[in-house]
């Protein structure tokens, strides 16, 4: 899809929400996804506190990933 297309399909609110980046301790999920799902959050900082391998920090932002495909316009 062409960026200029969605942006203009995109409330301001979705706009908004992209231009933050959520950094989050631990590694309890349900407080993120809600501020993802609902305030289409457009990043997230991962550490050592939410993933202590390469193999949980690909698993996290996988599952992150899919958190961001259901809300809004469905962007990664």
């Amino acid at each position: 899809m062409d960026v200029n297309v969605l942006l203009s399909q995109m409330s301001l609110e979705e706009k908004v929400g992209q231009m933050f980046m959520l950094a989050f301790a631990g590694k309890r999920l349900d407080e993120v996804k809600t501020l993802i799902q609902s305030h289409f959050i457009g990043g997230c900082y991962i550490s050592q506190a939410n993933a202590e391998t390469p193999q949980e920090a690909i698993g996290l932002s996988n599952q992150l990933q899919g958190y961001a495909r259901t809300s809004g316009k469905g962007i990664p």
